[in-house]
């Protein structure tokens, strides 16, 4: 080759080197799908939950922590763990079978609530059954019992020990069985209760998602179920597209193992059988209460079992789960028609409430971070006016403040309400919004306030402390030019 093409070949060279490739699908990691591009090009689009999302394990213990330490380093953080052989001890581990179960004479009159389909759907139509009757056919159809432990059984099932003290029964609400042949998928949901479950027959595969890290991701769209419409056998990104920034917490279960599930933790759970055809689980509902610390904690064995604790059961919350609870008289029934109209569009009833408290019935965002430090049980049923608030909560802060500033402006104020109310179809869907996110920002909170306890009252205090937020009304007019939007 002729020396003066030399300059030139190398000169291509270096461009056909340099220039940078389009961004196109394929597997060379030197063109990876970023999130700017299409979501449905982005890995695991149209797969199930979590396929091809980052995951990492979930912290396993061989033995149950005290229960002083259970409510100081689990319960108050939220902070699940999977406890490998927790339930081996139990009588229900080494007897439960269909033979054994079949044995009970209270069998044939015992009923429990089944669920028709092994895919969850909550609006699916259950039915109620004989136990007996329930035994006979899960082997042979697609049928998920979702019960109570049957009274007769309740002696083989034990009281987890980190729950068995004489001040945490007070604590105590439900108790169910979850029993089929296997192959059943939950949906992406999360719950207000505080969950330890235990696996005696078959496996489980549960994804978590931190709330607190990724809660403004997760796509709650059904919030009085706790729960999202996604598909979990084929996630779409182009619908969802903020699925794609979350990391998962992979959790394997096998018989004999127990998991805590902390409230508000989003989860997905997917059942397998054992060689008998049998996936059986009992889970523990309680009352989350961070403050609650254990005392009187050495209750005999033969004390521990499910029979010897009175569960009051989720009604006694007085939780209406998509128009599922009614009262037994009927002569209340107007009453109740009355209470579900007080009850629509409640988030928003509130929002515009907050605004009240302030001078000017209007809020930027630095007054609407105020109002969700200092309203009592806005986020938080305890004081938090001395917390920090991090880039978690002030983003999805931000969220909630975007959302309901319909004009774009610098405040949130009853104009943007009167146009909110204006669109039928736009007013459900940001109380479902703004729902699902105070949710979030809620858990944000209490991990905060374990993180920043509240200073101790007997130390002296400076004299005029009282901050802008602290003050009886807050004057946006002085402060405006300060905010940021």
């Amino acid at each position: 080759m002729h020396s003066s093409f030399l300059p030139i070949m190398h000169f291509l060279l270096v461009v056909v080197l340099i220039t940078p490739a389009h961004n196109t699908v394929d597997n060379n990691p030197s063109h990876p799908i970023s999130l700017d591009d299409d979501p449905s090009l982005f890995p695991g689009h149209l797969e199930p939950l979590g396929s091809k999302q980052p995951k990492k394990d979930i912290e396993v213990l061989t033995a149950y922590p005290s229960p002083q330490e259970y409510f100081l380093k689990y319960i108050r953080p939220g902070r699940p763990f999977l406890l490998k052989g927790g339930a081996k001890y139990q009588k229900a581990y080494k007897v439960w079978n269909d033979d054994y179960f079949m044995s009970f004479e209270a069998a044939k009159y015992e009923n429990v609530q089944v669920e028709p389909n092994k895919k969850e759907i909550r609006e699916a139509q259950g039915f109620v059954t004989s136990f007996k009757d329930f035994v006979q056919r899960y082997g042979k159809e697609k049928i998920y019992m979702v019960n109570k432990v049957p009274s007769f059984l309740q002696k083989d099932v034990m009281m987890p020990p980190p729950l068995r003290c004489k001040n945490t029964r007070n604590l105590m609400l439900d108790h169910v069985t979850w029993m089929s042949s296997g192959g059943t998928k939950s949906v992406l949901h999360q719950d207000d209760l505080d969950n330890i479950n235990c696996l005696f027959r078959g496996e489980k595969d549960l994804l978590f998602i931190n709330p607190i890290k990724y809660g403004s991701k997760v796509p709650i769209d059904r919030p009085k179920g706790g729960y999202s419409s996604l598909d979990v056998d084929k996630v779409n990104f182009t619908k969802f597209p903020s699925l794609r920034e979350v990391e998962y917490i992979n959790c394997h279960m096998e018989e004999g193992d127990c998991l805590f599930i902390p409230r508000g933790w989003y989860h997905q759970v997917n059942s397998k059988a054992n060689a008998q055809n049998q996936n059986i689980a009992v889970n523990i509902w309680f009352r989350h209460n961070p403050r609650h610390m254990p005392e009187d904690c050495n209750l005999p064995e033969d004390e521990a079992s499910l029979n010897h604790y009175y569960f009051p059961g989720m009604e006694s919350l007085h939780i209406r789960d998509d128009g599922d609870g009614g009262k037994e008289d009927d002569d209340d029934d107007e009453d109740e028609t009355e209470e579900e109209g007080d009850e629509e569009h409640s988030m928003l009833k509130l929002m515009m409430w907050s605004l009240t408290q302030t001078k000017y019935g209007r809020a930027s965002f630095k007054t609407f971070t105020s109002l969700l430090k200092r309203i009592p049980n806005f986020v938080s049923d305890e004081d938090i006016s001395h917390v920090e608030l991090d880039e978690n909560f002030l983003n999805v802060a931000r969220m909630v403040f975007n959302k309901l500033n319909v004009d774009g402006n610098k405040f949130i104020n009853g104009d943007d309400f009167k146009k909110i109310y204006q669109n039928t179809d736009q007013v459900d869907e940001i109380e479902i919004f703004v729902s699902a996110q105070m949710r979030n920002l809620q858990l944000i909170a209490a991990s905060l306030l374990h993180q920043q306890p509240k200073p101790d009252p007997s130390m002296d205090e400076p004299p005029n402390t009282a901050t802008r937020d602290e003050a009886p009304q807050i004057n946006d007019e002085k402060q405006s030019a300060k905010d940021e939007l």
